[in-house]
């Protein structure tokens, strides 16, 4: 079926298919076949499906993307199609995104962990033509809170330079640094590791 929705068939020439149903698509077939064959017995057979796919990104088995065979695809038939989550995904913080034509995309968190694990269904949303589905790797989470955190320090010292209540929480890939008067033995530099120790 090409860019306009018709095919090329033999003896016929073009025929509109575009937007039908298999069984509406069967009988359009069967009538411009009927004009060339008496009594028709027809079988339409979709072979091939290309026109719909969504896409699976991110720490998983197999990402890429994905023909659908009808119009909607559950995120959970998705992942498993892809090949599940890889060990060291942020599988609580996947994102089904559904691109929009006024360039605002919308992103709803899918917890993979507790629709595989726990069989919690209301994460099994149904996905559509150009969606795409990602998991994020824990490194990503980490450095996004990392991110998050030294933004909300930023935002209190501008609002109060001289204020010592700031909540900061400690990530990796922070360095903390100790300072213990009169006993050096005890002061040193220490960076926070994955497991936030």
């Amino acid at each position: 079926i090409n860019s306009e929705g018709r095919i090329q068939y033999e003896f016929a020439g073009d025929v509109a298919l575009g937007g039908m149903t298999k069984k509406a698509a069967e009988d359009k077939i069967r009538q411009v076949v009927s004009q060339y064959v008496i009594d028709s017995k027809l079988n339409l057979k979709i072979v091939e499906y290309h026109s719909k796919s969504v896409y699976v990104m991110g720490q998983v088995g197999r990402p890429g993307k994905y023909y659908m065979r009808s119009e909607r695809l559950p995120v959970r038939e998705a992942i498993v199609e892809a090949g599940m989550p890889l060990v060291g995904s942020a599988m609580h913080r996947a994102r089904l995104i559904t691109p929009s034509k006024n360039s605002e995309a919308v992103a709803q968190i899918v917890d993979l962990n507790a629709l595989l694990y726990k069989g919690d269904l209301q994460y099994n949303l149904e996905m559509h033509s150009g969606d795409q589905l990602y998991v994020p790797s824990t490194q990503e989470e980490y450095i996004q809170v990392k991110s998050e955190n030294s933004l909300i320090v930023r935002q209190a010292d501008a609002a109060n330079p001289t204020s010592e209540a700031v909540r900061y929480t400690l990530g990796p890939d922070d360095v903390i640094g100790i300072t213990i008067q009169r006993h050096p033995e005890f002061s040193g530099t220490y960076p926070v590791n994955l497991e936030g120790k």
